[in-house]
Formats: C-alpha cells, structure tokens, sequence
C-alpha cells in the first residue's frame, strides 16, 4: 500500500494530512473534510508557540545540539519542579526498537517542602528557591552521572527559565519574601519529555475518568451488574461484608467488561460467518517511507518523538488490509487454503528472486542471537530465553 506523501490541509485547523483520512471517502467532488485532528473545526487550540532562542539552538541544529539532545533526559531531571511518582518500566527499552516510555501503577508527584532539610542538598523546586548563589552547580549536582553534562549549558539554561518560564518566575518572586514568610503551598509543574508529558497526560485523562465513573455509579445503573445483585440475594445485606465496588463498565477500554463484550462479539462472528483459519498480527515499522515523509515536514523531530505519525500510519495501513485481504464471508474452505499457502512461508526469500522479501525476513524476523552471552537481547528474561532458544534440530 503506498499512502503517498501527507498533501493534504485541513481546512479548519490547517493539519497536514493524508488523504486516506479524510472523512467523505465516497464522495469525489465535495469539498474534503477530516475530523482526526479538530473534528472538523469543533476543537481549537492554541497555535503552536516558538521555544526560546537558546532552546531552539540546542533542538534544532546549534553547536551544542548533539550534545544536548543526547543527553536530554538528565537536562531534564535537573530542572524538574516535581518528581515522577509512578513506576516506570525500564525493560521495555531492551532491545533494538524505537524508545518508549511506560508508566505502571497509579502516577502522581512528589513536590516536597520548599527548603531541605538539615543535612540534605536541594532539589526539584527548593533549586529555585534555596541557596541561589550557587544555584547552578546546585543544578548540576542535583542528578547523578553529571560528568557528561555542560556547566555552561547548565547556566545559560538557568538564565533562559528565569526569563520564559512563569513558575521559575514564580519562584523568584517567593524568594523574595521566603525569609519573611515561607509559603505553605505552590502548585509547580514539571518539564518532561516529550513521551513522558503524553503518558502524564494520559494517566491524568485515565484517572480523570475513573475518578467519574467511581461517583456515577447511578448513572450506570451499577446495582443492576449481577454481582451485586448474587450478593443480596445470598443474604449480604450489610454493606461491610461486601466491600465496596466499583463497576466499570462496556465502554471503559481495559475493564473486564470491555474485553468480555469483545469476546462474545468473535465469538458472534464466528458463527454467522466461519471460524478463521489465518491468524495475522502485523507491527509497525518506524522506517516506513510514509513516516518518514511526514517527518520530513517537521523540523528536527525523530520519530521516536512522533507517536501521533507512527500510529497515523499504522492504522491507515490496518484498515486498507482489513479491507482488501479478508476473505468474502462466503469463501469456501479450499480458497482459504490457497490464500494462506500464498501468504505463509517457512522459507527465507530467494535473495536473487525476492530481495525486497529476503531482507525483510532477515531484517525483522531471525531470532537474535541470545543466551548467557548476549543478555541484553530482548528477549532475555531471568537469564532464559522467552522463546525458548536454541531450539532442538528436528530433521
């Protein structure tokens, strides 16, 4: 399938778009309209505001670009407001693909008082506030593996939030009043990556939710789920001896009512057509020619800053095989054995018949080399292989 570069323009928001997105498919001469990026100008944001001078220098192509977007992260841990509080899953990183950022369990942040403790160094907001004489080599100590990171970076840094930044501003203002009244409180935020400000924001959204569901359970109708019902029918009519319980209901993605409707939905499937007998599952690329067409529209972003692309394109991509490789309902079981003998090998592509083929099969689908020697590999758990190599030679 080639999606061809994004030509085309919302009308509303001005996105840049593909035209397999667009909403009015069936029709050819009407006017093209999308929805996926402003619900066809029915959300508007704010347009995008440019970085401050220095900052752009080091994000877009200055002298001290490499150095800076290499070792971004620890930049950012060093002029945080707050800490992550969530658990973050470090092994999804093991292995050759792009970077991702996982966040288990309920995420929330630590802001902690605005001066340390006897004994202990500054950190987070107390940075802003504490000491500022020697705030910047407080900066620079505040993270650990600092050997890396440039102290005149470090500085120039220091300056460009105090100037830009309203909470650092906001801070300098309550320094000057810190020795006659110390604040109880401050509502400061964070200066995250890019893929760790999405998951905050989408465990906030999540959260949010929850939070909503937990105080409309009327609204769902949650004494009619049969637990609750099975618990007063068997004579629990005291509250405390059923606890509390919080029904989540169909629409709420992940619950097990959710994955339970889609399951009885197959299984509908199944029946008014004919069970499958090719299973398919198909994983994104990030070096497809269409991701990397629309990045060519963005200035200096990698792809792994891109999530909102990746996904664009992998689902395009899903929906056109969904379309155009499914068998009609009424296919009979030796077609079905035809497509499947066409589209399954257990060989790897002649290189001189097939090249395209043979290096994607040896791009993307060889084990790795694995074991005690190589435990980096990703597919390493607890010093054993999850896929169970090297496997026995069956001849």
């Amino acid at each position: 399938m080639d999606l061809g570069k994004p030509t085309k323009m919302c009308r509303k928001c001005g996105a840049r778009m593909w035209n397999e997105e667009r909403n009015n498919k069936a029709a050819k001469n009407s006017e093209t309209t999308f929805s996926i990026c402003c619900r066809d100008g029915m959300v508007a944001l704010e347009p995008e505001r440019e970085p401050p001078p220095y900052l752009s220098s080091l994000l877009c192509g200055g002298s001290d670009s490499s150095h800076f977007r290499k070792n971004i992260s620890m930049y950012n841990s060093m002029f945080q407001f707050t800490s992550l509080g969530g658990k973050i899953h470090h092994k999804i990183n093991n292995g050759k693909g792009p970077y991702g950022f996982k966040l288990n369990g309920q995420n929330h942040h630590f802001i902690g008082t605005l001066k340390p403790k006897e004994g202990e160094t500054p950190k987070f907001c107390q940075l802003y506030i504490y000491d500022t004489e020697n705030e910047i080599h407080n900066h620079f100590n505040a993270v650990h593996g600092n050997d890396t990171l440039d102290l005149d970076n470090v500085a120039s840094l220091v300056e460009m939030l105090d100037e830009h930044n309203k909470l650092a501003s906001g801070f300098c203002m309550a320094l000057l009043r810190f020795n006659l009244q110390e604040p109880e409180d401050h509502d400061p935020s964070s200066w995250w990556s890019a893929l760790a400000t999405m998951v905050d924001a989408f465990a906030a959204v999540e959260q949010y939710r929850l939070d909503w569901i937990k105080g409309h359970q009327n609204v769902i109708r949650a004494d009619l789920y049969k637990s609750i019902r099975d618990s007063i029918r068997k004579g629990y009519m005291d509250p405390s001896s059923i606890g509390q319980n919080v029904i989540l209901p169909a629409n709420f993605t992940g619950s097990q009512r959710y994955m339970n409707q889609y399951f009885k939905d197959s299984l509908a499937i199944c029946r008014t057509i004919v069970h499958p007998s090719l299973f398919l599952t198909m994983t994104c690329n990030t070096q497809w020619p269409k991701i990397q067409a629309m990045l060519e529209y963005l200035l200096d972003v990698d792809v792994v800053n891109a999530p909102d692309i990746i996904a664009h394109v992998f689902k395009l991509k899903l929906n056109h095989y969904a379309c155009h490789r499914v068998p009609k309902a009424r296919t009979s079981l030796h077609s079905h054995i035809d497509m499947i003998d066409e589209l399954i090998s257990a060989e790897i592509p002649n290189e001189d018949l097939d090249l395209v083929g043979y290096h994607i099969v040896k791009n993307f689908m060889i084990h790795e080399q694995c074991g005690k020697l190589h435990h980096d590999s990703p597919c390493m758990a607890k010093g054993n292989c999850t896929r169970h190599f090297p496997k026995r030679f069956v001849a």
